[in-house]
């Protein structure tokens, strides 16, 4: 309380002595038409004896009353706590419940002190869980109240507990939920270690460089969410990026799409592998952009063979082909198998044929000789 100056405010007896606690109710008078009341302070007595309390009582909005009836009601409050914070006014019966709310209060600890969802109580406690029990409950009897108004079934007060413990830990889940930036990139990782082909060894160079392009898609259309976050959302993020795709200003074409999305659905199943996720729900992703296969190849006839080469000697631009079409009619293999890119991350005996500026290179085939 503010400290006052004698020489200007005159206390006017008698004093008044409010309650057991006799707290003193003081009338001051600065001037004939100027007079006020104070509430004698006690504050020694509160902050050794209820210091939690007492931080209201004495805070600012409670110094100098100008009113008779405030000051008398303020007086009166706080005798009423002291006398009812007393034990000596405890009663026989209030002790025995005491105790035997004690006596449960440790029969619970003792029976659960292996469950990792309860949390032992001991007599500190209880005063911070009697403020929040009793503002909890009366939040959950404000909801039942609404319910009956708005004639919606209710659920009992246990009901809405346990609602309300699973939306909470639900809440908390999320505050520390990682992100998809975090959980791809570890999966980045993880691919490409020494360690992470199908059968436990290191994939190709290639095969690195397409899973981290892929991924830093995935990382730009869904790295800002967290595993918390809807599904629903997350996935549409996916399916929007990869039908929006494009390279060098043209579409991707269907194979892209789907090698894309293969990709995502393949970390999916690595984050439920390690527990992040309940369930892989980018499957989807690669049946919605799943590629019709195309039908078998027709196989030529020897005179349709012969026409093909004869039109690609009369034509500069697919001369350079022969060599190419040669290894194709002779050995019967893919496209793809007599050219790509010779990967030096694999064996010699594993390599392909590679074609470039009109003639197969490798140390099996010389310019325009082929030589088995």
């Amino acid at each position: 309380m503010s400290e006052l100056k004698s020489e200007r405010w005159e206390t006017i007896p008698p004093i008044e002595k409010v309650g057991k606690y006799k707290v003193r109710v003081i009338r001051e008078r600065f001037s004939k038409d100027c007079e006020r009341y104070r509430v004698k302070c006690v504050r020694a007595r509160l902050m050794e004896s209820h210091p939690d309390w007492a931080r209201k009582v004495f805070s600012r909005d409670t110094e100098d009353k100008p009113m008779k009836q405030l000051a008398y009601e303020h007086a009166f409050k706080i005798n009423e706590f002291l006398i009812h914070g007393d034990p000596d006014n405890i009663t026989h019966h209030e002790i025995e419940s005491l105790k035997n709310l004690f006596a449960k209060m440790k029969g619970h600890n003792a029976a659960r002190k292996d469950d990792p969802n309860w949390a032992t109580v001991t007599v500190d406690d209880l005063d911070p869980l009697i403020d929040t029990g009793i503002k909890f409950q009366r939040v959950l009897k404000e909801h039942i109240n609404c319910s009956w108004t708005a004639g919606i079934e209710h659920l009992e007060m246990k009901g809405l507990v346990l609602r309300f413990a699973g939306w909470l830990r639900s809440e908390s889940e999320k505050l520390v939920a990682p992100s998809f930036t975090e959980l791809l990139q570890k999966f980045l990782d993880d691919k490409t270690s020494p360690t992470g082909g199908v059968t436990g060894r290191s994939i190709s160079a290639s095969q690195k460089s397409r899973w981290k392009r892929y991924l830093d898609l995935a990382d730009d259309l869904i790295g800002h969410f967290k595993t918390s976050d809807d599904e629903r959302i997350i996935l549409n993020a996916c399916v929007q990026g990869i039908k929006s795709g494009e390279y060098k200003g043209k579409p991707w074409m269907d194979r892209t799409k789907w090698h894309a999305a293969n990709i995502i659905s393949q970390s999916g199943i690595w984050m439920k592998e390690q527990g992040h996720i309940p369930d892989n729900f980018f499957k989807p992703l690669t049946k919605r952009f799943r590629v019709n296969r195309s039908p078998l190849p027709v196989l030529l006839p020897p005179d349709q063979v012969e026409k093909l080469f004869t039109t690609a000697a009369n034509n500069p631009g697919q001369i350079d082909h022969i060599p190419f079409m040669a290894v194709l009619f002779g050995t019967g293999c893919r496209p793809s198998e007599a050219a790509s890119d010779n990967d030096p991350a694999w064996p010699k005996k594993q390599r392909r044929y590679q074609w470039g500026k009109g003639f197969l290179v490798n140390r099996f085939v010389r310019k325009d000789t082929l030589c088995f």
